[in-house]
C-alpha cells in the first residue's frame, strides 16, 4: 500500500482483489445456477452452457458485485492491517476519511456498476437465457425423452432419418393394474411456465379412440423456470408497469442493491482493518445473510399487502443499515488503533 492515501495504488489492489472476489463468487454462483437448470438442459450442447455461464454471470451481477466489493476492500485492509500499513499511516496522522477515500471511490463506481446491471444489462442477459433454456427443454423429448408424472409416464420425440424432429409418443397412466394411455402428437409447445401442449394429437385409451387438436400435459409434465428467470426479472426497468405491484417492487429492490455496494465497501473495509481478514469475511458473510432476510420479508411482506412497493424493496437497506452503524462504532477505535 502506498503511503500516500489519495495515491493510485491503495484504489488498484482494492479492485484487483474486488476482481479476484468477483471471479470466484461468480464461479460458485454459476455451478449453484447449473445445476438448478441442469434438468431443463439434460443432453444440451456445449454452446449452451456457455451461454448459460455467460448470461448468468450478468444477471446475478446485481447481487455479485456489491459482495465482491465488500469482500474485496475487507481482504485488502485486512491485509494492510497484518503489514502494519494502517498503524504506520494513523502514526503519521493521516485521516481516517482519506485512508477510507479509496474504498468510497471503489464503491461508488460499484455502485454504478449494479445500477447498470440490475436495471438494463441484467434483466436482457436473464431475458436471454430464459429463451435458452425454455428451447432446450422443449426438445428434451428429443434427447432422450421426458418423465412425466405418474408411474411409468414417459414422452419420446422421434428422429427422423434426416436428423429433424418428428412425431412423439406419449405414454400416460401406466402401472400394474392400469392399462397405459397413448398420445402420438404431431409437435409440441413449451411455455415460459413450463406448460406443455401437444398438439394434432391422436389418443389410444381402453375403450376409446379420438384424435384432438390439442392435449396439454401442463399437469404431467414437471417442467419449471425457476423464478429468476421469469418476469419481471427478465424485465428492464425502464419497461416494468407502474401499475403492477410485483414490478415496482422489483424496481425498488434494484436501487436498493446499487445503494448497498458503497456502504458494504465501507463496512468491508472497517471489518477487515479492525479485525483482520477472516473476521472480516465471517461479518461480511453475517451482513449479506441480513440483507437477503431483509429482501425475503420485504417479497413476503408484498404478497400478504402488509408493505407497499417501495417499503418492501428498500427493506434490505433498512436492515443492513443498523448494523452496519453498530459495527463502525464498536471497530472504530480498534481500526485507528
Amino acid at each position: 500500500m502506498s503511503r500516500r492515501p489519495g495515491a493510485a495504488r491503495p484504489l488498484v489492489e482494492l479492485s484487483a482483489l474486488t476482481l479476484m472476489a468477483a471471479a470466484l463468487l461468480g464461479g460458485l454462483l454459476v455451478a449453484g445456477q447449473a445445476a438448478r437448470l441442469a434438468p431443463l438442459l439434460r443432453g444440451a450442447p456445449l454452446s449452451t452452457w456457455a451461454r448459460l455461464a455467460g448470461f448468468g454471470l450478468l444477471g446475478l451481477g446485481e447481487v455479485l458485485v456489491p459482495v465482491a466489493g465488500m469482500l474485496g476492500a475487507g481482504l485488502a485492509f485486512g491485509r494492510w492491517r497484518a503489514e502494519g500499513h494502517l498503524t504506520a499511516l494513523f502514526s503519521l496522522g493521516q485521516r481516517p476519511a482519506r485512508v477510507l477515500a479509496p474504498v468510497v471511490v471503489l464503491g461508488v463506481a460499484l455502485a454504478g456498476l449494479t445500477s447498470a446491471l440490475s436495471h438494463a444489462w441484467g434483466p436482457r442477459a436473464l431475458a436471454a437465457l430464459a429463451a435458452d433454456v425454455t428451447a432446450s427443454a422443449a426438445d428434451l423429448p428429443w434427447r432422450g425423452g421426458l418423465a412425466l408424472a405418474g408411474e411409468s409416464g414417459v414422452l419420446r420425440g422421434v428422429t427422423t432419418p434426416d436428423g429433424h424432429r418428428g412425431e412423439l409418443w406419449a405414454v400416460l397412466g401406466a402401472g400394474p393394474e392400469t392399462p397405459p394411455t397413448l398420445l402420438r402428437a404431431g409437435s409440441a409447445g413449451l411455455d415460459a411456465e413450463g406448460r406443455l401442449t401437444l398438439r394434432e394429437v391422436h389418443l389410444w385409451a381402453p375403450g376409446v379412440r379420438a384424435v384432438l387438436g390439442e392435449v396439454d400435459l401442463s399437469g404431467e409434465a414437471p417442467l419449471r423456470l425457476p423464478g429468476a428467470l421469469r418476469a419481471p426479472n427478465t424485465v428492464e426497468s425502464a419497461a416494468l408497469d407502474p401499475a403492477d405491484a410485483t414490478a415496482q417492487w422489483s424496481l425498488h429492490r434494484r436501487y436498493c442493491l446499487a445503494a448497498l455496494a458503497p456502504l458494504l465497501a465501507v463496512l468491508g473495509a472497517l471489518l477487515g482493518g479492525a479485525l483482520g481478514r477472516m473476521p472480516a469475511l465471517l461479518g461480511g458473510a453475517a451482513a449479506m445473510g441480513l440483507a437477503y432476510w431483509g429482501l425475503r420479508l420485504g417479497s413476503l411482506g408484498l404478497r400478504s399487502g402488509e408493505l407497499a412497493p417501495a417499503a418492501a424493496g428498500w427493506l434490505p437497506l433498512a436492515f443492513l443499515l443498523p448494523g452496519v452503524a453498530l459495527s463502525a462504532a464498536a471497530t472504530w477505535r480498534r481500526w485507528r488503533a
